[in-house]
């Protein structure tokens, strides 16, 4: 528990000092944290901001703790917030760019001047702004904790970073990728993702438990995330991810066939084959790895003859091509698994610019095509 002590000055002026146990040594005497304070206001702060910090298991001197050990720490309890493949990119890119540089630095000495100096020295604008967020992120801990007075990165800056809009195809170029495509082995991933929208991650963890091809319905409730060449299995990128789809029949005739394939090929293979009843499996039914899907994808490409996009593109086509065909953009949202039509519609404006430019066309024709005379021509008939 935190104690203050009213002091003064050898000028006479009030001072508090603010004690708070931290820890016990071998021998059972208390260590204690201490810092004095203009006034009690201030004092009474820091002292339940440091009491809450060592609850945090954040224990010892808080003006001995280095860059290092806070984002550490801070990363262990974030870890019951985020999804493990989120919590990886950001170890990684601690990793990577900001302990080299600044991991002994101690915390109370992270101005925001070596921040923008470690931001200045980062190698594009993406890592940049990428690592800059993380780091806001990780400090508006440390202020809540009272381990900093303010958040240096808030007096830092970023270069622009302009986000890399996704390439779609057209309804041409997706048709002839999926007739070159039809007989690879790889086939229920690129007609899920061309005729659901639905992410790699979500791919890459379907199994045939969350089909019922009778009823031609597919329920997507676990993703295999990758960063790097870690998997993590889990639950989709969000709770809208969580959800029912009701397949067109051409798609459920098409993973019929690959079910009846697959299961010709478990038999042919025998103790070779790795069976996680996947939807999407390698050639001996273990998961896909995203390299081999992105060379795969580049074959067929050369084949169809059409332009060179990333598989991830796959899922910006079909979400393109259903709100240039008239797809109502809440619906087109929802089975996409996004949280907020409006991410769906500032995304992909260049698409459903089309759409709503034909909603105009529609409703002018309706209202003045036929026989409304143009202006004047009323008066000059009378």
């Amino acid at each position: 528990m935190a104690t203050i002590k009213k002091t003064a000055t050898k000028n006479g002026e009030t001072r508090y000092q603010v004690r708070v146990v931290t820890g016990y040594n071998a021998a059972g005497d208390p260590k204690q944290a201490m810092r004095t304070f203009r006034t009690k206001k201030e004092a009474d702060a820091w002292g339940r901001a440091e009491e809450l910090r060592i609850d945090q298991g954040l224990g010892g001197n808080a003006s001995r703790i280095t860059v290092r050990d806070f984002l550490d720490q801070w990363l262990a309890r974030w870890a019951k917030r985020v999804r493990p493949v989120t919590l990886a990119g950001y170890s990684a890119i601690l990793a990577r760019y900001v302990y080299p540089r600044l991991s002994g630095l101690l915390l109370r000495d992270a101005t925001p001047a070596a921040w923008q100096r470690l931001l200045d020295d980062m190698p594009t604008a993406f890592v940049t702004g990428h690592c800059r967020r993380i780091l806001h992120v990780a400090f508006e801990d440390a202020t809540r904790l009272g381990m900093v007075p303010f958040n240096p990165l808030d007096r830092t800056t970023a270069p622009p970073h302009q986000t890399r809009q996704g390439t779609a195809w057209t309804e041409e170029e997706a048709r002839r990728f999926l007739v070159v495509a039809r007989d690879d082995g790889y086939q229920p991933y690129w007609t899920l993702a061309l005729c659901t929208g639905m992410r790699p991650s979500e791919l890459l963890g379907l199994t045939w438990e969350a089909l019922d091809l009778g009823a031609g319905t597919l329920a997507i409730r676990e993703a295999r995330a990758t960063y790097g060449d870690v998997a993590f299995a889990g639950k989709p990128k969000s709770q809208a991810g969580k959800r029912a789809l009701i397949l067109p029949p051409s798609v459920i005739t098409l993973l019929r066939a690959r079910r009846a394939a697959q299961h010709a090929q478990r038999l042919a293979l025998g103790e070779l084959w790795t069976d996680h009843n996947l939807v999407c499996p390698s050639a001996i039914g273990t998961h896909l790895e995203l390299r081999n899907i992105a060379h795969r994808f580049r074959a067929l490409i050369d084949q169809a003859g059409v332009r060179r996009i990333r598989p991830y593109d796959l899922r910006h086509t079909a979400i393109s091509l259903m709100l240039a065909g008239g797809a109502d953009l809440k619906a087109t949202s929802e089975v996409v698994g996004h949280s907020d039509p409006r991410l769906t519609a500032r995304v992909y404006q260049h698409a459903y610019e089309g759409q709503r430019t034909k909603a105009l066309a529609d409703l002018a024709g309706s209202l003045l095509d036929g026989d409304l005379p143009l202006p004047g021509e009323a008066a000059r008939q009378g």
